[in-house]
């Protein structure tokens, strides 16, 4: 069986294939971040970088999101070693911190720097809702 290629117009939630909770926790996330991206603040080249782990979003959909979205330079980073501690790291020395970023579990555990982060709500995310499954 042939693969289809991926594509951002089609809504996120037809492309899952199997269901995997990792899977669509991420595609959701993602599609979520890309439909409310045009929001951000981003860099003085229009840059925005994203953090993620090796299987939590598929390889395709990342080398594919950055040619979806016009305007801005997405820049797709995964992460590779301890994820969770290279996030803490980096939001701990308020350098380098991504604009968007993927997380899984321990969310607690990122309380501390909850001035770096952002209620998707105050960006619209409310009005693209429906558009995604539920977590």
């Amino acid at each position: 069986m042939a693969k289809r290629p991926l594509s951002m117009e089609v809504p996120l939630r037809h492309q899952l294939r199997g269901p995997s909770r990792r899977r669509i926790v991420g595609l959701t996330a993602l599609g979520a971040a890309t439909a409310l991206i045009g929001s951000c603040s981003t860099g003085p080249d229009n840059s925005i970088s994203l953090w993620y782990w090796s299987r939590s979003v598929s390889k395709t959909l990342m080398d594919a999101a950055p040619a979806a979205i016009s305007g801005l330079s997405l820049s797709p980073v995964n992460i590779g070693g301890d994820f969770h501690q290279r996030l803490l790291t980096t939001l701990a020395g308020k350098s380098n911190v991504p604009d968007i970023t993927g997380m899984n579990s321990d969310v607690a555990t990122y309380m501390p720097d909850e001035d770096q982060f952002v209620d998707l709500y105050d960006l619209g995310a409310r009005d693209v809702q429906p558009q995604y499954l539920d977590w």
